[in-house]
């Protein structure tokens, strides 16, 4: 946690990154997805069966009650998360394994579901799989709560809440329950949290470390998510000041959102076209609901950060028909992976400047196989959409490059 003492104003203010923009005041809700204690001891014989249907009554009452969320959600990004958590939930392989656990090993059924998803887990961990790990530990969670007859921690309708981590689903239950801000210990701006946050419209900081040890229990605080900082109980001054911005903050959106719904022209009536820059396929409700004339630079690095596979042609191609489904008519431009030594590929040399030197273009030519990867999926996805894909080369710096490129293509 970074923590300073403003002079003037005497406040207690914490440091941390823009998960998503917004300026909010309110109480403290302090937040901690509890976990029962897990059973230790192994059961009898006659005690399987009954093990067996608490483990099919629990995964009913998850399932309820993410389908009860489901019904009342506007957000595409928020519909497919629980659709996606339901289908977890579901999962035949899932089952078969923690029934294995209860009836040849005589588990519990809450020792089952730990140690099952902890194979889980351990997989994702090693593919690097962060944001896919926070999703699973949610579900593994609320299954023990159920199978404990546990409904876990209230979240305070209208408080801002202060907690170490959010699954994207309690991000979502955050909202329902009229909350006006989320500051977490933990996440960075990419993760499946904070583009549910930006999704949602939910201001959000992210990074604090020790928010959570350095905010009490009601304490009234000011969240500025434009910023990234968090002031604990602010004078008189401080709260002025923010009462002001957040009027003048309502004002512009409310004058954003109206300028949106109308054509996009200069005042002397010349046309223009707007377009949004995007990397993941959950912004593409802020793009639609912006009303943006397709997508004027997407980023692809996700494609690898999420998944650490670049050769996976058919995901690649699934997730730019994607974007350019839900796009039409408008033109999309696709930027080659801008990825390279600083943070992507393992190499053994280091750069003095990795930011200018070994990436962008440079890589893709070196690892022409990566690059042939990435050009197929666009071909394959612009085969169903004539027209609409232009490629945009990163960190050209001769002509050469350019026409090894268009060779390949």
């Amino acid at each position: 946690m970074k923590k300073t003492n403003s002079k003037m104003a005497r406040d207690v203010v914490l440091s941390g990154a823009v998960g998503s923009p917004g300026i909010v005041m309110g109480k403290a809700n302090l937040y901690k997805r509890s976990r029962p204690s897990i059973s230790q001891s192994l059961v009898d014989d006659e005690q399987v069966q009954h093990q067996l249907e608490e483990f099919e009554q629990a995964c009913s009452k998850a399932e309820q009650e993410l389908a009860e969320l489901l019904d009342h959600q506007q957000e595409k990004n928020a519909e497919e998360l629980v659709r996606t958590q339901i289908e977890m939930i579901k999962d035949p392989e899932l089952h078969r394994q923690i029934k294995r656990q209860i009836a040849d090993q005589n588990q519990p059924a809450d020792a089952a579901v730990e140690s099952v998803f902890e194979t889980y887990l351990s997989m994702m961990d090693r593919n690097k799989s962060q944001d896919r790990s926070v999703d699973i530990t949610d579900v593994r969670d609320r299954l023990i709560q159920f199978l404990h007859n546990y409904d876990g921690n209230e979240i305070v309708e209208g408080s801002i809440v202060v907690t170490r981590e959010l699954s994207p689903r309690e991000v979502i239950e955050c909202a329902d329950h009229n909350v006006k801000g989320i500051v977490m210990d933990k996440g960075g701006i990419n993760s499946h949290a904070a583009i549910m946050a930006r999704s949602i419209g939910l201001p959000t900081v992210l990074g604090t470390l020790d928010g959570t040890a350095e905010i009490g229990a009601d304490d009234q605080i000011i969240l500025d998510a434009e910023s990234g900082q968090v002031i604990i109980n602010p004078n008189a001054d401080t709260r002025q000041k923010y009462q002001e911005l957040i009027a003048r903050q309502s004002s512009a959106r409310s004058n954003a959102e109206q300028i949106c719904q109308k054509v996009n022209e200069t005042s002397d009536g010349t046309p223009f076209c707007l377009r949004a820059n995007m990397e993941f396929i959950e912004e593409l409700d802020i793009v639609q609901k912006y009303s943006a004339e397709g997508i004027g630079l997407l980023r692809t690095e996700s494609i690898y950060l999420r998944d650490h596979n670049f050769k996976d042609v058919k995901k690649q191609q699934s997730f730019y028909q994607s974007v350019l489904q839900k796009t039409e008519p408008h033109p999309v431009v696709i930027r080659l992976f801008d990825a390279g030594g600083d943070k992507l590929l393992d190499r053994d040399d280091r750069e003095q400047n990795p930011f200018l030197g070994w990436r962008g273009i440079r890589m893709l030519l070196d690892e022409k196989k990566l690059l042939t990867y990435q050009l197929k999926a666009i071909c394959r996805a612009a085969s169903k959409h004539k027209g609409r894909v232009r490629i945009l080369i990163p960190m050209v710096s001769t002509v050469q490059e350019v026409t090894e490129v268009r060779s390949l293509l």
